[in-house]
């Protein structure tokens, strides 16, 4: 079992570019649609180069991951989640010249992977235990 709270971000990181490219490469072989999404989340900032979205995709991950590893010291799971998303993410820009988006979202008229997927589901649960967890503090201060 891992135990070790690195260990676990290692994991977590390893996880979610393995499974991540793993779908994309199958669902290339299977010629399903895929979309090349060479901006961010949504398209956003498809009007600049790829380079300035590779720095600021890696500023972001950086600066995420500083601010986790500073203060939520029980979550590298989540960071793990995140980064690996990123960084699979990151992996297409580089070696794809975008990402490979394959996952529809009817509702919205989008495609997107699993690597979104990590990387949003960490954020809601971080910004969620942030919550919680202000919560707790403001309720412990007014006990005393």
């Amino acid at each position: 079992m891992i135990r070790h709270p690195l260990q676990r971000f290692s994991a977590a990181v390893l996880v979610v570019i393995g499974i991540d490219q793993l779908t994309k490469t199958w669902i290339e072989s299977r010629s399903v649609l895929i979309q090349l999404n060479e901006g961010v989340s949504f398209g956003m900032l498809q009007q600049y180069s790829a380079a300035m979205v590779i720095l600021l995709t890696i500023i972001v991950l950086l600066g995420c991951s500083y601010w986790v590893f500073a203060h939520h010291k029980r979550d590298y799971l989540l960071l793990g989640m995140f980064v690996g998303g990123g960084m699979s993410n990151l992996l297409d820009r580089v070696l794809v010249g975008g990402v490979r988006d394959w996952l529809p979202l009817p509702i919205l008229g989008v495609r997107n992977n699993i690597a979104d997927w990590a990387i949003s589901l960490s954020v809601a649960v971080l910004l969620l235990l942030e919550v919680y967890r202000w919560y707790q503090a403001r309720d412990r201060k007014a006990e005393s």
